[in-house]
C-alpha cells in the first residue's frame, strides 16, 4: 500500500511588508521547492595521498523555487511590484510543515494559451531553507 499523498490544500504565501500577516497567493497549481546543492571544492595538493584527488564540501545554494498558478490580474501586479526585492516566504505541505524562506522575485512569465492564461513566477532563494 502506498504512502503517497495528494498537494490538495498545499499554498505559498508571502509577506509583502504590509503588516505581519502573509497573504496567499491565488489559485496556484503547481510550486517547486528548492534542489539544493553543495559544490565541491577540489583542495588537492602537490602531497595528496597515492596522487589522488581531495575536495571538501563548498557553501550550499538552495537555487530557486518557482511556482505556476492562474493567471489572476491582481496576484500579477503583485508579482511585478514585489519583483526584486527580497520578502519572507512560506510554503503549506498538506501534512502541516512549513518550509520558509526569504527570497526575491526574479521573473514573471505569463503564458497564453488556447484554454488558460497562466503565470510562472520565479523566486532567488538568499539564505537558508527552514522546515518546520
Amino acid at each position: 500500500m502506498t504512502v503517497a499523498q495528494t498537494a490538495y490544500l498545499g499554498k505559498i504565501q508571502t509577506n509583502d511588508g504590509s503588516g505581519a500577516a502573509y497573504v496567499d497567493w491565488t489559485e496556484v497549481y503547481e510550486i517547486v521547492t528548492p534542489d539544493q546543492t553543495t559544490p565541491e571544492l577540489d583542495v588537492t595538493h602537490l602531497s595528496s595521498s597515492n596522487m589522488t584527488r581531495e575536495y571538501i564540501a563548498g557553501w550550499k545554494d538552495s537555487a530557486d523555487i518557482t511556482f505556476s498558478q492562474n493567471y489572476v490580474e491582481s496576484d500579477y501586479s503583485r508579482a511585478l511590484g514585489l519583483k526584486g526585492t527580497s520578502k519572507t516566504w512560506k510554503i503549506h505541505f498538506p501534512d502541516g510543515s512549513i518550509l520558509t524562506f526569504s527570497g526575491f522575485i526574479k521573473s514573471t512569465a505569463m503564458t497564453l494559451a488556447v484554454d488558460v492564461m497562466r503565470v510562472t513566477h520565479t523566486i532567488r532563494v538568499s539564505g537558508a531553507v527552514v522546515l518546520t
